[in-house]
């Protein structure tokens, strides 16, 4: 899989480095991103790091972080490519939502994978309650399709994510 890497008006995209792993394990820690994501429980610095070498091993899956342009880290996105498209999976540190950063992201990956990657479908499982997420998709040209099922720590207490999907 080709590296996400891109630049928007006010976001530099770019994979993750070790030297990135504290700030990552830090912002997750200092959040609800684990409400709503499927971030794991118990995190240390160290397997984060085995967890990026394993993504970057990966043919299937890139994931990068998203910087602002004055160089301070304010989230993390994911791409999942199989044949039936490529879901992306987010998040924006507390201190830097409500600045648009997670819907100018995912727009701008959205236009990477469809002129590098080829892919025509898009995909976000969101948990049902997440209300900010839900208005991000939105933004980002996505659509509600359906609930699904799901046993991914972003499901709801009936076991659904809400999926939205968008074309290339």
């Amino acid at each position: 899989m080709q590296e996400l890497t891109f630049s928007t008006e006010r976001l530099r995209i770019s994979p993750w480095s070790d030297a990135d792993a504290e700030w990552y394990v830090a912002a997750v820690d200092e959040s609800d991103i684990r409400r709503w994501t499927r971030e794991p429980q118990d995190r240390t610095v160290e397997a984060w790091r085995q967890d990026l070498r394993a993504i970057a091993d990966s043919e299937r899956r890139e994931w990068s972080r998203i910087e602002a342009v004055d160089g301070a880290l304010v989230g993390s996105i994911s791409a999942s490519a199989d044949e039936d498209g490529v879901e992306f999976r987010y998040w924006i540190a507390d201190g830097s939502r409500g600045r648009g950063y997670a819907t100018e992201a995912l727009r701008g990956a959205v236009g990477w994978w469809c002129d590098a990657g080829g892919a025509e479908r898009f995909r976000l499982d969101i948990h049902p309650e997440n209300v900010g997420s839900h208005r991000v998709a939105e933004r980002a040209g996505f659509v509600f399709d359906r609930y699904e099922a799901s046993c991914d720590t972003c499901a709801d207490d009936q076991g659904r994510v809400a999926v939205y999907v968008r074309s290339g």
